[in-house]
């Protein structure tokens, strides 16, 4: 005696319920991996500019020598280069006496808040904060696709205001956002730290 069984098929209703759940997890999974994605970039891109002005803080102080960064654009960085003064008038920027050290492309675009196109060390290892203004050097990395939470927020389009750029908690705890975004460069130190609620608080 054969037993007959009742085999059911899926209803165009159910499909349709499981492709957009389906949707709505690839979305999600798609926009947390940008995200991370860019975190990871900001925070290699501080380290990177961190180390490179270590590099020629200690390299101005040891030669005796005027050392620098220098960028085109004076408030977006997406690249920067180490600089040298060759003929000892305590400046970077002299075309075709100074030379290039070494040329660095970042990927993620820093921000300085001073505007400025360049910093030096002088001789004995400082900061030239006069040739910088008499103030402190702040850059700093923003990070729109980090923002999961606030409605309305589209990372990926370029209009929308609506996304938060860095971390807004009072304590600045908010671990979706780059531990690692901002330095500031004062007359003896440079110090990394998280760019939150406009501020770099230095670690």
């Amino acid at each position: 005696m054969s037993l007959l069984k009742d085999y059911k098929g899926f209803t165009m209703i159910e499909l349709l319920v499981v492709l957009v759940i389906a949707a709505i997890i690839i979305t999600l999974a798609v926009s947390q991996f940008t995200g991370s994605k860019t975190k990871t970039q900001i925070e290699s891109d501080t380290k990177k500019m961190y180390s490179d002005l270590m590099e020629i803080k200690s390299k101005a102080f040891s030669e005796r020598k005027t050392y620098g960064l220098s960028w085109s654009n004076p408030a977006s960085i997406s690249g920067y280069e180490l600089m040298v003064d060759k003929n000892n008038n305590e400046s970077i920027m002299d075309t075709g006496t100074d030379s290039v050290v070494r040329t660095v492309t970042l990927n993620s675009t820093t921000i300085n808040k001073e505007t400025k196109n360049n910093l030096t060390f002088g001789i004995k290892g400082s900061f030239d904060s006069g040739a910088y203004g008499n103030i402190d050097a702040t850059f700093y990395s923003e990070c729109k696709a980090c923002d999961h939470t606030t409605a309305g927020c589209d990372p990926e389009d370029p209009s929308n205001t609506l996304c938060k750029t860095y971390d807004t908690t009072s304590d600045c705890s908010d671990v979706e956002y780059p531990e690692y975004s901002c330095i500031v460069v004062t007359l003896t130190r440079i110090k990394m730290g998280k760019w939150c609620n406009n501020v770099c608080q230095l670690r």
